[in-house]
């Protein structure tokens, strides 16, 4: 039974929470069926004879040594020997002085840092490669000595999925 007053009006405060409850509801919902950034993605199975391959230059960069006030600029060049689109997506690092960013085609996409946009896809061609430049800056995270960083990103090749390149470098 519905609480009413002497009015025949439903009580505000079972509206209130009436209202609250449908919020709730419709936010439980909408969160849950929205899309993943892997959803974005073109699966592939490794059985499959056709699909992405990627190859990439290199999986660890060292950039040396360097002051606090530097900032270095690393270019890997990775191309797709496989026989369908490359998908490259979730790009993100594992400290905000460390930031990355994929180039196809002379074309830039945003600058990812710790907190990547999952909405981002960006795809390789087959046969084509892409650049995966990686920029590191102490400066805004100070630390002195050996540091060690990560740059995550995720593929479409069933093979590679997920992909770390690391970064070392010594900070004076």
């Amino acid at each position: 039974m519905i609480n009413k007053n002497s009015k025949g009006k439903i009580d505000p405060f079972i509206l209130g929470i009436i209202g609250i409850t449908a919020l709730v509801v419709i936010g439980v919902l909408f969160t849950a069926f929205q899309a993943t950034p892997e959803s974005k993605m073109t699966a592939y199975d490794t059985s499959q004879t056709e699909k992405p391959k990627i190859k990439i230059e290199k999986t660890h960069i060292d950039l040396g040594d360097m002051k606090l006030s530097d900032t270095k600029i690393e270019e890997i060049s990775f191309e797709n020997i496989g026989d369908k689109p490359l998908q490259v997506s979730n790009i993100s690092t594992s400290c905000g002085c460390t930031s990355a960013q994929i180039v196809i085609k002379d074309k830039e996409s945003p600058i990812f840092s710790m907190h990547g946009n999952p909405d981002w896809v960006g795809e390789v061609a087959p046969g084509e490669k892409a650049v995966l430049r990686v920029i590191y800056e102490p400066a805004k995270h100070p630390v002195q000595g050996k540091t060690e960083k990560t740059i995550f990103l995720r593929t479409n090749d069933p093979e590679n999925s997920e992909m770390n390149i690391h970064l070392t470098a010594r900070v004076n």
